[in-house]
């Protein structure tokens, strides 16, 4: 069972990366609102969650997005340097 949770997981890591890469973003969050917007999250089932962020950035309560565990597997992956978060919680659905 652990095995195949594994698997999954890399597997939706590595076809996140492909959008990113496919689509030339320049950031996860804009890969993020890309799944969002074309209602794509039920294919990435393992490596979701809704995340919550501190009161001045430009978020509403609750957005959809990866786990901070697949956030940074995949900025490492692709080489970026993470920026600091503001993420305040999140919750794995």
């Amino acid at each position: 069972m652990i095995r195949n949770y594994r698997t999954t997981k890399n597997k939706e890591i590595h076809e996140f990366i492909n959008i990113y890469v496919q689509n030339e973003h320049s950031s996860i969050q804009e890969t993020n609102s890309y799944i969002t917007n074309k209602n794509l999250w039920d294919n990435f089932k393992s490596i979701r969650a809704m995340n919550s962020y501190d009161s001045f950035r430009d978020y509403e309560a609750e957005n959809q997005g990866v786990s901070q565990e697949a956030y940074s597997i995949i900025s490492k992956l692709l080489d970026l340097h993470a920026r600091k978060s503001s993420l305040m919680g999140q919750r794995i659905y």
